[in-house]
């Protein structure tokens, strides 16, 4: 990939419906899942706003982190297919891949892009985050957090085509009776 294809790989994965989709319903969930964390952020819209604007900026710093250094690193960040056929072997390359990418030369190695793409995200919010959940504790556990969210990323380009073809299958019309 040319600067230019990563520079646009950057903008479209960074910034797009998913990402937001994504951002308000982890926003969503927050109160259920952490309940307790209402008091320091707030509740009803103003919470809410608040709880999305920091999703969305930790989502940014995430791609952008993973970027820049991928860039440094000379790492090509698209995932390729396994073209396994078998379900666990696929399953295996959906989670070691999740770390491993191909650089510039087409070589596999650990993508520390990724990891600091992870790492942007989970201590970018130390710089809005209430003083109560604001610890490099809370930040380990964000980036850990943003870590599942490249492998749950991964699986899902792995599956996807099969995904597609099962809901597809489902939903397709019966055939007409004459």
């Amino acid at each position: 990939m040319s600067g230019k294809d990563k520079a646009c790989y950057w903008w479209t994965q960074s910034f797009n419906a998913g990402m937001l989709f994504g951002a308000a319903f982890n926003t969503a969930l927050d109160p259920v899942l952490n309940g307790s964390t209402n008091q320091y952020w707030g509740q009803g819209v103003d919470g809410f706003a608040r709880r999305f604007g920091t999703r969305v900026t930790q989502s940014m710093a995430k791609g952008t982190g993973q970027a820049l250094v991928g860039a440094i690193f000379k790492e090509d960040p698209r995932f390729y297919p396994s073209r396994k056929e078998k379900f666990w072997p696929r399953v295996g390359f959906a989670l070691t891949h999740t770390l491993i990418v191909k650089n510039d030369a087409g070589h596999e190695r650990f993508s520390v892009g990724r990891a600091a793409g992870a790492f942007s995200s989970g201590f970018s919010g130390m710089a809005w985050t209430p003083d109560p959940i604001n610890t490099p504790r809370d930040a380990l556990v964000r980036t850990g957090t943003s870590m599942g969210g490249v492998v749950a990323a991964s699986f899902w380009k792995e599956f996807q085509p099969d995904l597609t073809n099962l809901v597809s299958g489902i939903f397709r019309r019966p055939p007409r009776l004459p």
